[in-house]
């Protein structure tokens, strides 16, 4: 079965991004032939710092394991587009020997959970109207979800994370969140990329 590497940022993204790159694949291309291997590294501030020199050890880790490759981390407050640029600049100095795209949640990957709040609800005990407003620009999700959670409960990265992620209705971010339209067709691009190249990037 092939194989595709995705390099992920946090404690839930381990289990999370797989699972949510399976039904991905599975739910709108019906692909259900690939299997994942993940590296956690860390946020874009260290994968910049010192011209780079962080991400450009971890990918030369990441090309040893011989398969595409996705990274997808959260865009916390920068620019989408700006650290796609950077991060495929980085890439090309090392050498593109595998197709490689980049990922970013905007403004974190718990987002994506706001774009459906029922299931939320369903899940952790908090009122959908809660979890009302410019949902895309929403920073401190876990926090704010932990925050209207019943008495005594938080949120979890390492167990809610994942449960959401296996739940949620994904015809709701796709309809709706940039990131995840994006991740979507990334994650797609490289299941079909025969050869090293770049996911391409507008605005770079």
């Amino acid at each position: 079965m092939p194989k595709l590497l995705l390099i992920v940022e946090g404690d839930g993204d381990v289990v999370a991004i797989p699972t949510l790159a399976r039904r991905v694949l599975g739910e709108f291309y019906g692909i259900y032939d690939w299997n994942f291997e993940t590296h956690r590294r860390k946020d874009m501030a260290h994968l910049v710092a010192n011209d780079g020199a962080n991400f450009k050890r971890y990918l030369q880790a990441a090309l040893h394991e011989e398969m595409p490759i996705l990274w997808t981390i959260d865009c916390d407050d920068g620019c989408a587009v700006r650290n796609g640029c950077i991060l495929s600049s980085y890439a090309q100095q090392i050498g593109v020997f595998q197709p490689m795209a980049f990922s970013f949640w905007v403004r974190e990957y718990e987002a994506i959970f706001l774009y459906d709040p029922d299931t939320v609800k369903s899940k952790l005990g908090i009122q959908p109207q809660e979890l009302a407003g410019d949902l895309s620009q929403r920073r401190g999700v876990k926090e704010l979800i932990s925050s209207l959670m019943p008495r005594g409960k938080k949120y979890k990265e390492r167990i809610d994370q994942p449960a959401l992620t296996a739940n949620i209705n994904l015809e709701l971010p796709k309809a709706n969140y940039r990131s995840f339209q994006h991740f979507e067709k990334a994650l797609h691009w490289l299941t079909q990329q025969r050869v090293p190249a770049l996911y391409p990037l507008r605005g770079c």
